[in-house]
């Protein structure tokens, strides 16, 4: 029915086939593993790099915990303030509010100048609590 040519001629074509149809799956695996590995580049980077997923959490829990032990001193500095019988805030009162909060037992306070500084000593924050109640970070 066919002629050895046109056998021979199809033949090739059907070769050529198969090696087309294998060089491409090559071709789109390689392009595949670079995109894979350009979108774990970016990943990684996302996740640890300097404004990274990891170091906003650490700060974010950073912010967290300096509004707590502002507000903790804020608290006990009105109620410092109501016991004093000057209505100023004394480091005698100012110490027994302080002790009622659970975990807010680990400072240390020393009077100053500007009124009484207050050092978290978990986070190494320090505070100055000011005789009208007003708390401030020390800088």
């Amino acid at each position: 029915m066919y002629t050895k040519e046109v056998k021979l001629l199809i033949e090739k074509k059907l070769l050529a086939n198969k090696r087309t149809d294998r060089g491409v799956t090559v071709i789109a695996l390689a392009v595949i593993i670079i995109v894979l590995l350009i979108l774990a580049g970016v990943g990684i980077n996302a996740i640890s790099g300097d404004n990274g997923i990891i170091k906003r959490a650490g700060d974010a829990k950073e912010a967290s915990n300096s509004a707590q032990e502002k507000e903790i001193l804020q608290e006990s500095a009105v109620r410092a303030m109501e016991k004093s019988p000057e209505g100023d805030v004394e480091k005698q009162y100012l110490e027994e509010e302080l002790n009622i909060y659970p975990g807010s037992s680990k400072y240390t306070s020393t009077t100053t100048d500007d009124g009484i500084e207050v050092t978290f000593t978990d986070s190494n924050n320090k505070y100055i609590v000011k005789p009208d109640g007003r708390v401030t970070p020390k800088t």
